[in-house]
């Protein structure tokens, strides 16, 4: 590049005649940085490149084709004559256009206020015409020295080295990020698989690969787990995947040695997508069994009879690994109040034959019964409970008392299994207040 020429309605490089025709957009950002774009307005007109960062979306597989445009900011040496260049063109016509609307003016007023709206542009844009005039006269008159091109190539150069730098950095930080999680997904993963060891006979997972880091510490369908231990790193690498958001989600191929229906070996092989949380392991295997079940895979044309057995094995093989499962552990039960005052009627011989008083339904205080009460002690003095008794305790609680309307809520369970009707008509009197 040995020359550059803006004018307001293009540009000529290298001392040639032709024109690249060209638009000016001003301050077109949502940042409300100063600005200019330029766009070629023909698909034959190109920018050059060495001089701005060109962007073209041109796909000739798609057939779609784009014009090259380029934004520049202060920063760039060449900023003060691309300016000049922009406000020309914005100012070029506008002495005519405000001609026109001022002519608007002097026709008759159609009705009341129609010629306010042409007041206001009028203002607007003399002002506006004015400061970009102002601003005009501050940009350079010339156009652009061999000076200011050797500026844009170490403009250039610097930019480039910058980007370099931080594309450097932005890998170093990624590799260090899995570096990291590759030790403590071993950690996680070793730790795991110790507290669930395999036992003999039992299902074996064995995790081919995978392209989550937490996983790279093993080779190629090195890593052997039990069933439970599958499951709950495979739920932790899934949730933790969906909670960053960065990265989508994470190929896992897995494939399951395990005793058939007729005690002979059989596997089954599967691919889970940490970060389109699934819910483990089995809860993967099992909607996909209900996916063949319920309607045929995508794209095979097979009908729904046809993948019927596949879809049974498949779910069986679920609820076989679900029997592996570790136990769910429950840190603590806090019984809500109306629930541990019912249960305290199943500690009385009496309740099983006497239903319960409607002191206690009406929401008098009562002992806590044992910390140690099992759901279903609770559901059957719960029952017990008569239609009457239920209504008046639900509307004992003030619809607006948060600390206790899951109590009335239960309640209004309970009592639209027996009646439906009636339970609609006091979930309405509830939430309006009515005793």
């Amino acid at each position: 590049m040995t020359t550059i020429k803006f004018f307001w309605n293009g540009i000529k490089v290298n001392g040639e005649n032709k024109l690249i025709r060209c638009f000016y957009s001003l301050d077109n950002n949502r940042d409300n940085i100063p600005s200019v774009s330029i766009s070629c307005r023909d698909y034959s007109g190109h920018l050059p490149g060495e001089l701005f960062l060109v962007e073209n979306h041109t796909d000739l597989y798609t057939d779609y084709h784009d014009t090259d445009r380029a934004t520049v900011t202060p920063d760039h040496p060449l900023y003060p004559y691309i300016r000049a260049a922009a406000l020309k063109a914005a100012t070029r016509d506008e002495p005519k256009y405000l001609d026109h609307l001022r002519a608007v003016l002097e026709t008759p007023d159609r009705y009341p206020g129609h010629h306010d709206g042409t007041r206001k542009e009028i203002a607007e844009r003399e002002t506006r015409l004015a400061a970009r005039l102002a601003e005009l006269e501050t940009l350079p008159k010339g156009h652009a020295t061999p000076a200011d091109l050797a500026a844009v190539a170490r403009f250039n150069y610097a930019a480039e080295t910058a980007r370099l730098a931080e594309e450097e950095a932005r890998q170093q930080a990624e590799h260090e990020r899995v570096l990291n999680q590759r030790a403590e997904g071993r950690r996680y993963i070793e730790r795991i698989a110790a507290e669930h060891p395999h036992t003999p006979g039992a299902p074996l997972v064995r995790i081919c690969w995978s392209e989550c880091p937490a996983f790279y510490s093993w080779e190629e369908g090195a890593l052997s787990l039990s069933v439970a231990a599958a499951d709950i790193i495979l739920t932790h690498y899934d949730q933790e995947t969906v909670a960053d958001g960065e990265h989508g989600y994470y190929k896992t191929k897995f494939v399951i040695e395990y005793t058939g229906p007729d005690d002979e070996p059989a596997t089954y092989e599967g691919r889970y997508d940490l970060g389109d949380d699934d819910g483990g392991l089995v809860q993967h295997i099992r909607a996909f069994g209900e996916h063949l079940r319920d309607r045929s895979p995508y794209g095979n044309g097979n009908h729904l009879e046809d993948t019927a057995e596949q879809a049974a094995q498949i779910l069986a093989l679920a609820d076989t690994l679900a029997a592996h499962l570790a136990p769910v552990q429950t840190a603590r039960v806090i019984w809500a109040p109306w629930l541990t005052q019912a249960a305290a009627l199943s500690a009385s011989p009496a309740s099983t034959t006497t239903p319960p008083s409607d002191d206690i339904a009406d929401g008098e205080p009562g002992e806590d019964p044992a910390a140690d009460l099992d759901p279903g002690s609770i559901y059957d003095a719960v029952s017990l409970l008569t239609e009457d008794q239920l209504e008046r305790a639900i509307l004992a609680i003030p619809y607006t008392d948060k600390a206790r309307a899951d109590v009335a809520r239960f309640l209004l369970q309970e009592l639209a299994r027996r009646d439906m009707t009636r339970a609609l008509a006091v979930s309405r009197r509830w939430k309006a207040g009515a005793p």
